[in-house]
């Protein structure tokens, strides 16, 4: 009912977005030194030098990748580096 509503209201359907996430590495929690980056990248083949300098500024600790389409080979470029 409440999604009828919504969708009546504001002319927009509301739907669930499925995905998956992996969570690799240590469970440990560790204090580290990061200092700030970014890295975005799109619409081509991974830049490794780009993800190493990434994974660099974490300082060994937790990082995020945010992707819109993932392979094993992928997964493993992050786990390798």
């Amino acid at each position: 009912m409440i999604r009828a509503l919504f969708v009546f209201c504001f002319g927009i359907s509301v739907q669930s977005q499925t995905y998956t996430s992996w969570k690799v590495g240590s469970t440990t929690d560790v204090s580290s030194t990061t200092t700030g980056g970014m890295c975005l990248m799109g619409g081509g083949t991974d830049n490794d030098d780009a993800i190493k300098w990434m994974l660099q500024k974490s300082g060994g600790g937790d990082v995020v990748v945010l992707r819109s389409a993932v392979t094993d080979a992928t997964i493993l470029i992050y786990i390798q580096i």
